[in-house]
């Protein structure tokens, strides 16, 4: 089968993420970075000139447009995908996830070819530690289980209509000495911290639904809104959890930072993963001995539908767990966005390869098989999606063994407004919660 990354995304020639890529040179034989051209006039121009990039928004819409209309013309690579309806909106959807993406894709946020070197060296140094541990054909083996997470109440908001706690404690993350990258990733003193937000129904031993935000939220205004607390508490009766992920919300080093758990640096990349794991599987853990919680389910959204997937696969006592728009695959994601010149410079740095297939196996949701009841398990995800991609959405569809799914005609940064979307959610809600339609907290 084809991979729907290539369908999708179009990688660089030569480049092919998963099974089968192709091998890069071990670290003694990477490329010298001073033997690489720097920047080009034409992108060191671009860096120079505010919004040129956005620019480029209306003629890259167009483009996908195009291929939305040819492919509904034609016999489709992946007939599970419905061609979406080019319509005004579906074209607004398409610029506004390019413009989040143009933003993104700055020459002035590039790194240069020295830290690209050092995070090449770095993989293949990672690959070598998790290779002597057991962990590439153990993934599992690499999260180490946490005890519940000593978490304490230190706050209390409304936010949105709806009532929150604030949760707070000491994360108690360690990566093991002499992991690579391991002294960088706890130097960052800020992220030490985990937090959560919790909203009540006032009826004990009701269900909790964990809510898993996306990259760049993690606050109490974003998340409430984009998993609509209120209607959580006060329609399905449920209990609702949202951590902070690390390098979110207070956890990050700048409150201008939206970027720093998904970067170029593809071993910190590894770290972050980890990290989560411990910090939600700890909050698992405190829900179920100190809110004495016995159904639990998970609803992610793009980062946090990857980690919601993983996680599925880490805890065998999940009701329920629903991945929306989600990325499946960090180094595919980072080959898709990048520009031409500097995935080529990533793939002869030793940035993207084969050791950087097998590393990520450790933190990938498709590594390990998820625990859930397969019909307890479902999927949403945006045709017109240009962040985390439709391509990726398949690929753990595949990999959960096809279960309920739906495939609406929009975009990432939309979800949240899209009517299906929210019908959808409902309604795989209020079946796995046994909540029938219309009922309140009373339910």
């Amino acid at each position: 089968m084809v991979d729907p990354e290539r369908r999708w995304a179009r990688p660089a020639p030569g480049l092919v993420t998963g099974p089968g890529m192709r091998t890069v040179p071990g670290p003694s034989d990477l490329v010298n970075p001073e033997d690489l051209p720097g920047p080009s006039l034409v992108e060191r121009t671009i860096g120079r000139v505010p919004g040129i990039r956005l620019a480029m928004v209306p003629a890259r819409v167009v483009g996908v447009a195009a291929n939305a209309w040819a492919r509904g013309m034609r016999r489709p690579v992946y007939p599970e995908l419905p061609a979406p309806r080019v319509t005004p909106g579906y074209l607004g959807s398409l610029a506004a996830d390019e413009l989040v993406v143009g933003i993104f894709k700055s020459p002035r946020r590039f790194p240069s070819n020295d830290e690209m070197h050092r995070v090449g060296r770095e993989l293949h140094a990672l690959r070598a530690w998790l290779g002597e541990g057991g962990h590439l054909d153990d993934p599992a083996s690499w999260h180490v289980p946490p005890p519940p997470a000593p978490a304490k109440v230190v706050g209390r908001r409304r936010v949105h209509g709806v009532e929150l706690e604030h949760l707070a404690w000491d994360s108690g993350f360690r990566l093991p000495d002499g992991v690579p990258g391991g002294e960088r990733w706890s130097s960052y003193d800020h992220n030490a911290l985990a937090h959560a937000w919790i909203a009540r129904h006032p009826e004990p031993g009701r269900p909790w639904v964990m809510c898993l935000h996306g990259l760049g939220t993690g606050t109490p205004l974003a998340d409430a809104f984009a998993f609509r607390a209120k209607e959580l508490v006060e329609d399905l009766g449920v209990n609702v959890a949202m951590p902070v992920l690390p390098m979110h919300g207070p956890r990050k080093s700048s409150p201008l930072r939206v970027d720093e758990f998904l970067t170029h640096d593809l071993v910190n990349a590894v770290h972050a993963v980890t990290h989560a794991m411990w910090d939600l599987r700890g909050l698992l853990g405190w829900l179920r001995t100190e809110a004495d919680a016995t159904t639990i389910g998970l609803h992610g959204v793009s980062l946090g539908g990857y980690c919601a997937a993983l996680l599925s696969s880490l805890d065998d006592d999940l009701d329920f767990v629903m991945s929306g728009i989600p990325l499946v695959d960090i180094a595919s994601l980072y080959a898709t966005h990048a520009p031409p010149l500097m995935r080529r410079r990533a793939v002869s740095l030793g940035l993207l390869g084969d050791a950087t297939h097998q590393v990520h196996g450790v933190i990938s949701p498709l590594g390990m098989p998820s625990l859930v009841a397969h019909d307890r398990r479902a999927i949403y995800a945006g045709l017109g999606d240009r962040m985390s991609t439709a391509a990726q959405a398949h690929r753990l569809w595949e990999h959960w063994e096809r279960p309920r799914v739906h495939w609406y005609g929009g975009n990432h940064v939309g979800f949240v407004f899209n009517r299906e979307v929210r019908t959808f959610v409902d309604a795989q809600l209020r079946s796995w919660l046994d909540c029938p339609e219309g009922d309140r907290a009373a339910a």
